[in-house]
């Protein structure tokens, strides 16, 4: 009986911690619940070249498949990021390999629109020339939490 009692009484307690977790996770400033899949949607305009840092995000927005020629196809930034950094976990205090940020421009090169689930993501290899390339030809075009959106200025 006592165990029955110690179990409800952690189970009422893990139930209360997940519900923090997520209220303090995905609601906005505003206390609305983030919805990143519904922000994409609007957002970015279906058959257009997008790329993510958490392809899921596109996928819930239904712009993971583009209709452009040429649009990468991303699949796991993490994975990438251990498999072209040297096993390296991010966020790393060590520079990254010098072809993986090559990579990763040659995506911004070729997409119209990146999606960031935080504003300059670890699961980029961003490195001081890449963030100023990537400023210079990217803008801001919408931001909630999960979901921050920026718009290729030369190919779109």
């Amino acid at each position: 009986m006592v165990f029955l009692a110690a179990s409800i009484a952690l189970a009422a307690h893990d139930f209360s911690y997940q519900r923090q977790f997520i209220d303090y996770n995905l609601r906005g400033n505003s206390g609305t619940v983030a919805e990143p899949g519904v922000v994409v949607s609007i957002a970015i305009p279906s058959g257009a070249c997008a790329i993510s840092d958490s392809p899921a995000v596109l996928i819930l927005g239904n712009r993971y498949l583009s209709t452009t020629p040429g649009c990468p196809t991303i699949v796991d930034p993490y994975g990438m990021f251990l498999a072209l950094n040297g096993g390296v976990v991010p966020p790393s205090t060590s520079a990254p390999a010098a072809s993986f940020t090559d990579q990763w421009q040659t995506y911004f090169e070729e997409a119209q629109y990146v999606v960031l689930t935080f504003p300059y993501s670890e699961y980029i290899p961003w490195t001081t020339t890449l963030e100023t390339w990537f400023r210079q030809n990217y803008t801001l075009v919408s931001s909630s939490p999960f979901a921050y959106i920026y718009q290729n200025r030369a190919n779109s």
